[in-house]
């Protein structure tokens, strides 16, 4: 088949092309248009573990220090898992009924983000949570429909995070297993800058039906042309009744 032939196929159909494509235009709107907002922040931390100081001052290496920087990127390691286990969602949602009355984690609207809260389990904040980790730093991220939400969660986790392993409250694999020092000290401050929107995505998924819709809508108009046994021409004369072609009327 020829290009043209393949414009011709298009064009016999564009009807029924324009309308999957105008129907999956109208449910991308629809969707972009009702889709519940996301609001993002993260904050990167760096473990706060301090090199032993050697006995003499101008001793460059030493196998303590060595072995401290590399327990120290296996911590971040710990704690890529740890974020992920009930028992930090547990922690971070004790510090924000704790912190958000007494001022500690300040929002817009007080009364709807404690409401919020008491509804939700420790396995909600693990599913809205996440981490990475470069080397001894330990990237941070929270993802949930609410900017009050996603703002105490990113602050009571950068308490949980930077309090002393013996604090109460805090995540139950590690407490009493090292110091009372923190563990991570806080690199970038969360702000209200650092939210944003999932507004991108939606519209990438929009664009992206879109597009979907009118390689359907093509499809379809090749698959009903293959079964599309009418004669419109005089090739098509002479492929049914195998006989030659004496004459045509054109079409006007």
């Amino acid at each position: 088949m020829e290009l043209r032939q393949y414009g011709q196929v298009i064009w016999r159909r564009r009807w029924l092309v324009l309308a999957i494509v105008l129907l999956a235009t109208l449910f991308s709107a629809y969707s972009f248009l009702t889709a519940p907002k996301q609001y993002g922040a993260d904050a990167t931390f760096t473990v706060r573990q301090q090199n032993t100081a050697p006995a003499d001052p101008n001793t460059i290496f030493t196998f303590n220090g060595y072995y401290n920087w590399i327990a120290s990127e296996y911590l971040v390691d710990d704690y890529t898992q740890v974020i992920e286990s009930d028992s930090f969602g547990k922690s971070v949602l004790a510090t924000i009924m704790t912190e958000v009355p007494k001022g500690g984690i300040i929002v817009s609207d007080t009364e709807q983000l404690m409401a919020d809260v008491e509804n939700m389990k420790p396995r909600d904040v693990v599913d809205a949570v996440g981490a990475d980790r470069r080397h001894r730093e330990l990237r941070f991220f929270a993802v949930t429909s609410s900017k009050d939400l996603t703002i105490a969660i990113m602050q009571a986790s950068a308490i949980v995070l930077t309090q002393p392993l013996t604090a109460e409250g805090l995540v139950e694999p590690y407490r009493g297993k090292t110091t009372d020092r923190p563990l991570f000290a806080q690199i970038d401050q969360i702000t209200y800058d650092d939210i944003k929107t999932g507004t991108s995505k939606e519209i990438t998924n929009a664009i992206t039906r879109i597009i979907m819709g009118l390689v359907a809508a093509v499809a379809i108009a090749f698959l009903l042309e293959y079964l599309d046994n009418s004669v419109r021409d005089e090739k098509d004369a002479r492929k049914v009744l195998d006989l030659p072609v004496l004459g045509a009327i054109p079409r006007i």
